[in-house]
């Protein structure tokens, strides 16, 4: 859940569960100094079109077993 206060000050925040007894319940106190502003970016225009290293790797790997696999059931030698 999300909370914006639209002015500094103190705040109280209080949560009640009810259901089977006893009842649970909670309370905090925020004191708001000042609003928070957030700077909103341009949108993307895509691309990006980055890899994560282990995810690089991964494939690689995976790539590099299918062809190994794939030349034994041809029968053709490895050159290792």
């Amino acid at each position: 859940m999300t909370v914006k206060e639209a002015t500094a000050g103190t705040v109280t925040y209080s949560v009640t569960c009810a259901g089977a007894p006893p009842a649970a319940s909670a309370s905090t106190v925020v004191d708001m100094k000042s609003q928070v502003v957030v700077a909103s970016q341009p949108p993307s225009s895509g691309g990006g079109g980055e890899f994560d290293a282990l995810f690089t790797m991964l494939l690689t790997f995976v790539l590099a077993l299918r062809g190994v696999t794939a030349s034994r059931r041809r029968g053709v030698p490895l050159d290792c």
